[in-house]
């Protein structure tokens, strides 16, 4: 016992930024002081300044003719300053996607990524120089059949790590670590990404929601 009062938590006003997008992924880059914004309604990622100023960094190709029935995943920037997001497809044939966008903006498609799955959440392990990719499909039934994929953006395969996941979404590497949120599970898992046999292994089920 310190003696002393209680701390008093002070309230604040929520930080509020009119993107005038629907926005989906978010990654904030602090050597540029710029958030960039995936936004899901017209397939393109948005740059948004500290001082408030918002420009389209790139477009990304849309198919169907439909930019909102693309949609677009979670955002990642490898080593070199390259940007990677996911084209999510809704499972309609051929919409599936990851792209590459160089520094200049240029988007250039993956190449050995299957186009029927869907995918929300990726992270560039820029150790091991690959992404790993939260993957799912949903049949007839609405019944959700999730894995992690491990996509070689140089060699242009993708493989999968691990299955036995619902609806993955929200991944992340740390080392040897990969955590991933499971949202229809509403479960957080963990794989050793160093061991023989990756495997999931439960961090948490106690969650409301999880993206």
């Amino acid at each position: 016992d310190s003696g002393g009062a209680a701390a008093e938590c002070v309230p604040f006003e929520p930080y509020i930024i009119d993107v005038q997008a629907e926005p989906n992924g978010l990654y904030y880059r602090g050597d540029q002081q710029a958030l960039y914004v995936a936004d899901d309604d017209n397939n393109r990622i948005l740059v948004v300044s500290d001082t408030g100023k918002i420009s389209v960094f790139a477009e990304i190709p849309n198919p169907s003719g439909d930019p909102g029935s693309d949609g677009l995943g979670d955002l990642d920037f490898d080593a070199d300053g390259s940007l990677y997001v996911p084209r999510f497809g809704f499972g309609m044939p051929g919409l599936g996607a990851i792209f590459r966008v160089s520094p200049d903006g240029d988007a250039e498609q993956l190449a050995g990524v299957d186009a029927n799955w869907r995918r929300v959440g990726l992270d560039h392990d820029d150790a091991r120089g690959l992404l790993y990719v939260s993957t799912y499909s949903k049949d007839a039934d609405d019944v959700y059949t999730g894995w992690i994929s491990v996509v070689d953006p140089v060699a242009g395969t993708e493989q999968k790590l691990v299955g036995g996941l619902s609806k993955p979404v929200g991944i992340v590497v740390q080392d040897d670590d990969l955590f991933v949120g499971d949202q229809s599970l509403r479960r957080l898992y963990r794989v050793d990404l160093g061991a023989a046999a990756p495997a999931l292994e439960l961090v948490s089920d106690e969650f409301e929601s999880l993206d």
